[in-house]
């Protein structure tokens, strides 16, 4: 069998309708100081909507293109995405926000799509200075919760997030 049929099979059994291209990332922002963790409801217009997820997106790059054909592999395009992704549907970041203040990464990958969730713990000061605000509609709501009251339906890749921290 040659290579081009064996990644079209590949391809054709991987579509799943959650993946909406190559890669994504997103910001999981803690507070260790009150051991919170800022979610996001998410609107009845976008995937998996009615759970409670975290900033984030597709790669601007190559975001619409099947999965397997080429992964990404640069963490700075994954960082880079998990950045704008934030500030957009955040409205902002938290005040004083450094990469510095990201702590640990996690990484979903499935049939070529890899998504990177930087996990970020800012400090009880940021929190209380920054207001998220939904500024592309892709949020109903804001909400920090404590680590042992997370609500139940929460999106798919923060439970991954979660097991893995």
């Amino acid at each position: 069998m040659r290579l081009s049929k064996l990644r079209q099979l590949i391809r054709e059994a991987c579509k799943k309708e959650e993946y909406w291209g190559r890669g994504g990332a997103g910001i999981m922002f803690t507070c260790s100081e009150d051991d919170t963790i800022l979610l996001l409801k998410r609107a009845a217009w976008v995937a998996q909507d009615g759970t409670w997820g975290i900033p984030g997106g597709g790669l601007e790059e190559g975001w619409y293109e099947t999965p397997i054909t080429k992964p990404i592999k640069q963490l700075s395009k994954f960082r880079a995405a998990a950045m704008r992704e934030a500030t957009e549907e955040c409205g902002s970041l938290p005040p004083g926000f450094s990469m510095i203040q990201v702590v640990n990464q996690t990484e979903y990958e499935d049939c070529g799509f890899r998504y990177i969730t930087l996990v970020a713990d800012i400090t009880l000061e940021q929190k209380e200075a920054w207001e998220p605000v939904s500024n592309d509609g892709e949020t109903d709501e804001f909400k920090w919760y404590r680590r042992s009251k997370l609500p139940a339906n929460l999106h798919f890749g923060v439970k991954h997030t979660l097991s893995q921290i």
